[in-house]
């Protein structure tokens, strides 16, 4: 995610993605990835 953001995703696009990775990959899968991007959204920010 870390890598999408440099390269012009924006947060609002990787938030989408994280919502469509739960009708494909599964709830609990969707909940680590929205984990996950929050942790590098707060690196990012700093």
């Amino acid at each position: 995610m870390s890598a999408g953001l440099r390269v012009g995703i924006t947060e609002d696009e990787l938030r989408e993605l994280v919502i469509q990775l739960a009708a494909y990959a599964g709830f609990p899968a969707a909940i680590n990835a929205q984990a996950h991007l929050n942790e590098v959204l707060a690196k990012a920010a700093n």
